[in-house]
């Protein structure tokens, strides 16, 4: 009896025992199920993660690319920019220059102005006085006549403000000369005698085949200015000699008045 309950509890224990086992077993394969179905779902979590990181890394890259390149160019700009602003101090520089510059070229110009006007009057004072003089022998009355020449050559001497005038022939005499200037006989014959050596040059030139010579000027170490006018008249030569200190003459001076004294001793005579 006791044997068949010893029995008993060793089977009861023994099926307790397997039913135990067995029911761990079971539960440790359901844990090991899930335990693989949760290794799965991480490894496939893992991979993902994996593919974007590797995604994300080449992002990274092309991204510090991109930034590289962008600071390449950012830096050349700040290097064009460097330039750009060297050029507008330069040029900023000039134009305060050029607006002193400016500044003074206005604050002389009235000066400056005043001194132009001044030269160009001082330029053209030589030029007026001579259109002046040509305009004033021009417009002289001339009577036919050798006795009228004297008073011709005066009011050659008032217009031309001359200290002497005097016409001689091509023999060396004097046809006529001024009084009213106060020149002495002395001047007179001197300014004669000049006059023939200029008729003797005139004829030398004549017979080298040369033009020959209308006008002359003579200016001596005393600053006196002597014009000699050569001129025809029936196949007879003159020469108008007038005289001044101090200011220019021109070969031509003399022309304004040379045909009225053609007129004039177109007819010799003493007549009026």
């Amino acid at each position: 009896m006791i044997a068949a309950v010893v029995a008993i509890a060793v089977v009861a224990a023994a099926l307790l025992f397997a039913s135990g086992w067995l029911s761990a077993a079971r539960r440790g394969r359901q844990v090991r199920a899930d335990l693989t179905r949760m290794l799965d779902v991480t490894a496939a979590r893992a991979a993902g993660l994996e593919g974007a990181i590797g995604e994300t890394r080449g992002q990274a890259a092309s991204l510090e690319t991109r930034l590289g390149e962008r600071t390449a160019h950012v830096t050349a700009l700040e290097g064009e920019l460097g330039r750009v602003h060297g050029t507008l101090a330069a040029v900023e520089g000039e134009l305060g220059r050029a607006r002193a510059d400016l500044a003074a070229v206005e604050k002389r110009a009235p000066h400056a102005a005043g001194e132009s006007v001044a030269t160009l009057r001082a330029m053209l004072a030589p030029v007026l006085e001579r259109e002046k003089l040509a305009q004033d022998l021009s417009s002289l009355q001339a009577k036919v006549g050798l006795r009228d020449l004297p008073k011709l050559l005066d009011a050659i001497s008032d217009a031309g403000g001359f200290s002497a005038v005097v016409l001689s022939d091509d023999a060396g005499l004097p046809v006529a000369a001024s009084a009213n200037a106060g020149a002495s006989a002395q001047v007179l014959d001197r300014l004669v005698g000049a006059a023939s050596l200029v008729l003797m040059l005139a004829d030398r030139a004549e017979t080298s085949s040369e033009p020959r010579p209308l006008g002359v000027v003579m200016h001596d170490e005393s600053n006196r200015m002597v014009v000699f006018r050569i001129f025809s008249v029936d196949n007879a030569r003159f020469v108008l000699t007038a005289a001044a200190r101090g200011r220019p003459l021109l070969p031509n001076t003399l022309d304004p008045i040379v045909g009225k004294l053609e007129t004039v001793l177109a007819r010799r005579t003493f007549a009026a």
